[in-house]
């Protein structure tokens, strides 16, 4: 059996934190036994050799700073351009998204849980037979979704818009006149 070595033994001999260790177990695939807790010693040793020092050692210093710097230019530039694009409303804020859908799905769900109140003599009619009560409520949910479907078709997004022109100006209480009570 070979010799095994324990994250933080291996985290003190070359110097780095643990966390730094663990994730090249998680990230980077360095061999690991999850049962023990341990990393086999040789294996461990011959791929931080492989897979971190060598790179260290052949890499170029100031070409590696120069791609960092050319990713940071290239990672503000994206963020500038996505905010324009925003500005032009060429890009949809995600809220306005997630609250359209969410309401497209409350719209749905609520259409379908109305079903049993508004058509139960419907249904009830068509309980006799299996086939025909399959048919019946094949028809209503069918008219259910086409109902929604024209929902979704032609929506209200101003309900959705978090900064529809509704929301400007909002509609603003009289405060009562106070009484003078002496």
């Amino acid at each position: 059996m070979s010799e095994e070595i324990t994250l933080t033994e291996l985290a003190k001999f070359y110097g780095v934190s643990q966390p730094a260790v663990k994730k090249w177990v998680t990230e980077r695939g360095m061999p690991y036994n999850t049962n023990t807790r341990r990393a086999p010693k040789d294996k461990a040793i011959e791929w931080i050799k492989t897979n971190i020092l060598d790179p260290l050692r052949t890499t170029d210093v100031r070409e590696q700073i120069q791609i960092e710097k050319l990713g940071k230019a290239r990672a503000e530039r994206i963020a500038a351009e996505m905010d324009n694009r925003e500005k032009m409303n060429s890009l949809i804020p995600i809220s306005y998204v997630e609250a359209a859908l969410a309401g497209f799905c409350g719209e749905v769900k609520q259409s379908l849980l109305q079903i049993p109140t508004i058509h139960n003599l419907e249904i009830l009619e068509a309980a006799s037979d299996p086939k025909i009560l399959k048919e019946k409520l094949k028809e209503i949910i069918t008219e259910r979704l086409n109902a929604i479907g024209d929902i979704m078709l032609k929506p209200d997004l101003d309900t959705y818009d978090e900064y529809s022109e509704d929301d400007e100006n909002p509609s603003t209480q009289e405060e009562p006149e106070e009484f003078d009570l002496s």
